[in-house]
């Protein structure tokens, strides 16, 4: 009965049993946690993963690492949430919404992002651009 209920609830959250020898960093946001949470087959569906495809979006740009190189790296003081609202049925998972996120890169370089998700699919980003604030 146990190993049933611990195989629901890692079906349920998207986790596994094992333990990875990968040491992640203790900024969730930098390049080489989004990397591999990236790698999840349930990544970009949660409710509050919004962020997550935010910054791997502007990780994997192309066109933002011609123009910055692609070592950047972004925390949490870096990120504006100016919205990230949706509702939610019976699994986190299982969600619809839209957010808005702010991103500095450097000092007077910033990109404004907005995503979307539908209830049985995946966090996207609908549209990314660099905008100066002042």
């Amino acid at each position: 009965m146990a190993a049933a209920t611990i195989a629901l609830m890692c079906f349920i959250s998207g986790c596994t049993a094992e333990k990875s020898d990968n040491v992640l960093s203790d900024d969730p946001y930098c390049r080489e946690n989004i990397e591999y949470y990236s790698k999840s087959a349930l990544f970009g569906s949660g409710r509050s993963q919004d962020i997550d495809v935010a910054l791997q979006y502007i990780y994997q740009s192309e066109t933002i690492a011609e123009k910055y190189g692609s070592d950047f790296q972004i925390s949490s003081d870096q990120i504006i949430c100016v919205k990230s609202e949706g509702e939610t049925l019976f699994l986190s998972s299982i969600c619809s919404g839209n957010a808005e996120y702010e991103i500095n890169l450097y000092d007077d370089i910033w990109y404004r992002l907005t995503l979307s998700k539908n209830y049985f699919g995946k966090w996207k980003v609908d549209t990314c651009e660099e905008f100066n604030p002042n």
